[in-house]
């Protein structure tokens, strides 16, 4: 007996066909939204180029107030409340609170994330930590940056006073962090300096673009394509096998897969040397040891390897804490084995307060195995 379906005339059943197809496809796309930030995060870029310098102080107060005026879905889009430096080029707006993403920020009198720099109490221990974004704790609440966190672990462990204070600044290289040692270490007195520079030294660009003018400069096909779920994770799962492997890693318009292929690093690599080493002599100088501090990124859970450019500065990030038998915190080694999913990251390169924490505890046991500092005593008592 002929089925009910053969009685059906052929435009319907390519009607109906087209449309299970279509159901199908929808599914998978779903499906391939929900695993997407957890497994492959297809726009993989490291931190803004360095934010322009304000042009001046009638600028900076219509930023302030566009700021606070603003809705707080616009909060993020909104220039940070920036001062011109003469030695760094710019810092934190010394004396200034906003708000980025639902979390309030703080900036103390001289320009640091933070509340006031008291006077050093007795068996007091600070950590001051030097960086970017990353460092600094972007839209991440004050007391969950991983300073804060380490801060916490060794108070309770050594039974002193010990706080974290950050130094680093949105943008800022080893250079700039050099220079953050020179001028407020003596006011900080820490008893470790933590050295977490690395992607605003490795990254380089003109300007900073979102993801829909990216998206601008490929092929309409591709354009098209991308925009689908499905596409971007059968890209990354098939691409060990592609003959061209694209790492996009870079905010610019080029796909850069090997140092050769791209534009070249903000700060070259034996710049980048001499300043660590420099920050360790500038932290000695003050009484204070060196920790390192590796920076993950989701590109660290893909296919292929980061790009030359990035396993080079951590290289030589990780050879400098050899030879200064300093503790280091290898974070895309402890990322990888945690097996941590990319709700780690707030986005392409920023660790999220759970991957602050990480690195916290990460940091503290690498301290506690030292052993707490000689107590000190102000300079200024």
């Amino acid at each position: 007996m002929p089925s009910s379906n053969s009685k059906l005339p052929l435009s319907r059943k390519i009607l109906f066909s087209g449309m299970a197809t279509l159901l199908s496809l929808l599914l998978v796309e779903g499906v391939c939204r929900l695993l997407e930030p957890h497994f492959f995060p297809w726009h993989r870029t490291v931190p803004l180029p360095a934010p322009a310098a304000p042009g001046s102080d009638e600028l900076r107060r219509e930023l302030a107030r566009i700021r606070n005026e603003a809705p707080p879905e616009l909060s993020n889009h909104i220039p940070i409340p920036l001062a011109e430096d003469p030695d760094r080029g710019w810092a934190l707006e010394p004396n200034t609170r906003f708000e980025m993403d639902g979390i309030g920020f703080r900036v103390n009198s001289e320009g640091l994330r933070g509340g006031e720099i008291p006077p050093l109490e007795s068996g007091e221990v600070r950590l001051f930590t030097l960086g970017d974004s990353s460092i600094y704790g972007s839209s991440v609440r004050e007391n969950e940056v991983f300073s804060s966190v380490t801060a916490a672990i060794l108070s309770r462990a050594w039974r002193r006073k010990v706080v974290g204070i950050i130094g680093a600044v949105p943008g800022h290289d080893s250079r700039q962090s050099l220079e953050t040692l020179r001028l407020l270490g003596r006011k900080v007195q820490p008893a470790w300096v933590v050295i977490g520079n690395l992607w605003s030294d490795v990254y380089r660009g003109d300007g900073a673009h979102d993801i829909v003018d990216d998206l601008a400069y490929l092929p309409p096909m591709k354009q098209r394509l991308r925009g689908y779920a499905t596409y971007r994770l059968l890209w990354q799962l098939l691409s060990p096998w592609l003959s061209t492997r694209e790492v996009r890693w870079i905010q610019s318009r080029e796909d850069v897969g090997s140092l050769e292929a791209g534009p070249s690093t903000r700060v070259p690599l034996e710049e980048y040397v001499a300043n660590l080493r420099a920050i360790v002599t500038e932290s000695e100088a003050l009484g204070a040891r060196v920790a390192f501090l590796v920076l993950p990124a989701p590109m660290d859970f893909d296919q292929v390897p980061p790009p030359l450019a990035v396993q080079a500065y951590r290289y030589a990030m990780r050879s400098l804490a050899e030879r200064e038998d300093a503790p280091i915190v290898d974070g895309p080694a402890l990322f990888k084995e945690a097996r941590v999913p990319m709700t780690y990251f707030l986005d392409n390169v920023h660790p999220a307060s759970e991957g602050h924490r990480l690195l916290g505890e990460a940091l503290a046991r690498e301290l506690l195995a030292v052993g707490p500092p000689p107590p000190r005593h102000s300079l200024y008592q």
